[in-house]
C-alpha cells in the first residue's frame, strides 16, 4: 500500500492491477513508459490476455468483449513494443523483440479466428 500526502508519481509495470482510493481532490493520469526492462512482464500479461480471450465462454464474457481485449492488446501493447524496437534498433534485444511482436500479432489473429468460429 502506498499512502501519499504530497503530490507523487510512481511507475507500475505492465499488466499490474491496482486500485486508487482518494479522500480528497485527486488526479489519476496514465502515461505509458516503454522499455526492455518491462518486456518479460508484458509477455506474461499478454499471454494471459490471449488465454482469457480465447476461453471467453469459461469466464462468462461475450465474444465481442473478448475481441475488444485482443484489439486493445494489439493497439495498446504490440504497436508500442514495435515502436520501441524500431526506435532503439541498435539495442541488443531489438531483433528478438521485433520477431516476438510479429509472432504475438499472429497469435492475436489466431485467437480472433478461434473466437469467430466458436
Amino acid at each position: 500500500m502506498l499512502y501519499v500526502k504530497e503530490p507523487q508519481a510512481f511507475i507500475l509495470p505492465p499488466y499490474h492491477f491496482h486500485a486508487v482510493i482518494t479522500f480528497d481532490t485527486s488526479i489519476h493520469a496514465k502515461v505509458s513508459l516503454w522499455g526492455f526492462q518491462w518486456l518479460e512482464q508484458f509477455r506474461r500479461g499478454f499471454k494471459w490476455v490471449i488465454d482469457f480471450a480465447t476461453n471467453y465462454q469459461r469466464y462468462d464474457i461475450s465474444s465481442e468483449e473478448a475481441e475488444r481485449m485482443l484489439v486493445s492488446a494489439q493497439k495498446n501493447g504490440l504497436d508500442g513494443w514495435m515502436t520501441v524496437a524500431k526506435t532503439f534498433s541498435d539495442q541488443p534485444h531489438a531483433d528478438e523483440l521485433r520477431d516476438w511482436v510479429a509472432s504475438a500479432a499472429e497469435g492475436i489473429q489466431n485467437a480472433l479466428m478461434i473466437i469467430h468460429t466458436s
